[in-house]
C-alpha cells in the first residue's frame, strides 16, 4: 500500500520537492493516505512552501551579509571588461585615424580607436577596445569594415587580440574570492599570499603566486622586495598595460608596508615538443591518435597548469595516455627528441608550458 499521493508538483522546486517527502512521512506515521484535495494534503503542502521560503530567505541572507562584509574591506566584485587588440591600417600617406574611430569585425564585435593614428608611411597599427564587454576570443581577429563617416582607408584588420574581455564576476565567484581575502584579515597585505590575493582584485587577473626576497631583476635574497607572478584566466601572455596597472595597484601607499617594494612578472614559459610513439590494435589507429593529442594538448593547456609544477617526466605523460581505448603499449616518449625529461623553471619561479605535441601511432 502506498501514501495515495501524486505530487502535481513533479519536483521541480524545492518547495513541491519538500513537500512529497512531508506528505509520505505523513502517511509513514498516521497511516492515512494523502489524497489531492484533503484538508492534511493542502496543509502539508502550505507548510512546505513556507518552510522553503524560510530556508531560501536565511540562505540569500548568509550570502548578502557576505558581501556587505567584503563591500565593507574594500572587496569589490569584479566589473565585466572589453578587449582590447592591435587595428592594423592601410590608407593614404599621412592619414589621420582619430580616436573614437570604429570598425566591425565579421564576427559583428565593433572596435574603437582609443587615441589618434598616423599613417606616416600609409600603414599604422592603433589600439582597439570592443565597444561591449566581455570574452571576444579569436573569433574578434581578422578583416574589419570601417564605420562611420571619416575619409576612406584601403583596409583595415585586427591582427592580435592584445587583452580578451571578460564578464561580470559570478555571485559565486565573487564570493568564493572574498572568503580567501576576508581570511587573512589584513587589510594591508604583508605575507606573500596575501599579496598575491590582492592582485587576484584586477578583473583582468585570475591567478597569482607571490615569492618573497625576489626583487625585480630575478635576484633572490633581496630583503624589502617581493614579487608577484600573475596569470590570466586564458593562460595566455598579459599585456604590459595591465602589468603596469597591478604593479600600481599593489604598490600604492595604502596597499603595502612601508619599505617594501612589490614587482610584478609573469611566469616564465618554457617551449618543447613532446613526441610519443604508440602501439594501436588494428582499427583504432586514427581513433588513438586523436584521443592521445586531445589528452595531452589539454594536459599541457597554459589555461589549467599548475604552476607549482617546473618538470616533467615520462611518467607523467603516459598516466595520461592510460586508459584509451584500442592501446595496446606506449613505446617512448621523447621530450625534444631526448630521453630526458623536461624542466620548465630552474628555480622557484612558477612556470608554464608552451607544448607542442606530435602522436605517432603504429600497430
Amino acid at each position: 500500500m502506498t501514501s495515495g499521493y501524486t505530487s502535481v508538483f513533479e519536483g521541480q522546486t524545492d518547495a513541491q520537492k519538500l513537500a512529497t517527502r512531508m506528505l509520505v512521512d505523513f502517511y509513514d506515521r498516521t497511516g492515512i493516505p494523502a489524497r489531492e484535495g484533503n484538508v492534511e494534503t493542502a496543509l502539508i503542502e502550505v507548510a512546505a512552501a513556507q518552510h522553503a521560503d524560510t530556508r531560501r530567505i536565511v540562505n540569500d541572507m548568509a550570502d548578502q551579509a557576505m558581501m556587505a562584509m567584503a563591500g565593507f574591506l574594500g572587496i569589490t566584485r569584479k566589473p565585466a571588461t572589453p578587449a582590447a587588440a592591435d587595428l592594423h591600417l592601410t590608407g593614404e600617406r599621412g592619414m589621420i585615424v582619430p580616436a573614437g574611430s570604429q570598425f566591425a569585425t565579421e564576427d559583428d564585435t565593433v572596435w574603437e580607436t582609443i587615441s589618434d593614428t598616423v599613417l606616416t608611411d600609409g600603414t599604422a597599427t592603433a589600439r582597439v577596445v570592443a565597444v561591449a564587454t566581455g570574452p571576444v576570443g579569436e573569433r574578434g581577429r581578422g578583416d574589419a569594415v570601417q564605420l562611420g563617416p571619416m575619409a576612406k582607408l584601403q583596409a583595415a584588420r585586427v591582427t592580435r587580440i592584445v587583452t580578451d574581455g571578460t564578464d561580470e564576476e559570478s555571485v559565486g565567484e565573487y564570493l568564493d574570492r572574498a572568503a580567501k581575502e576576508t581570511q587573512i584579515m589584513s587589510i594591508v597585505p604583508r605575507l606573500p599570499a596575501e599579496f598575491a590575493q590582492a592582485a587576484m582584485r584586477h578583473p583582468q587577473i585570475a591567478q597569482a603566486h607571490a615569492i618573497n626576497l625576489l626583487d625585480g631583476q630575478g635576484r633572490t635574497g633581496k630583503a624589502g622586495h617581493i614579487t608577484v607572478f600573475v596569470g590570466n584566466s586564458q593562460g595566455t601572455e598579459i599585456d604590459s598595460s595591465v602589468i603596469n596597472e597591478v604593479t600600481r595597484l599593489l604598490n600604492a601607499d595604502n596597499a603595502r608596508p612601508l619599505g617594501v617594494q612589490v614587482h610584478v612578472a609573469q611566469p616564465v614559459r618554457t617551449s618543447f615538443t613532446v613526441t610519443v610513439q604508440l602501439w594501436a590494435t588494428a582499427g583504432f589507429q586514427d581513433s588513438v591518435e586523436e584521443e592521445a593529442t586531445r589528452r595531452l594538448q589539454t594536459y599541457f593547456s597554459p589555461a589549467g597548469w599548475d604552476w607549482t609544477v617546473n618538470r616533467v617526466n615520462h611518467y607523467d605523460v603516459a598516466a595520461k595516455l592510460d586508459g584509451i581505448p584500442g592501446v595496446t603499449y606506449i613505446q617512448h616518449v621523447f621530450f625534444n627528441g631526448t630521453d630526458d625529461a623536461i624542466t620548465l623553471a630552474t628555480d622557484a619561479r612558477p612556470a608554464i608550458p608552451v607544448a607542442s605535441v606530435d602522436v605517432r601511432v603504429g600497430g
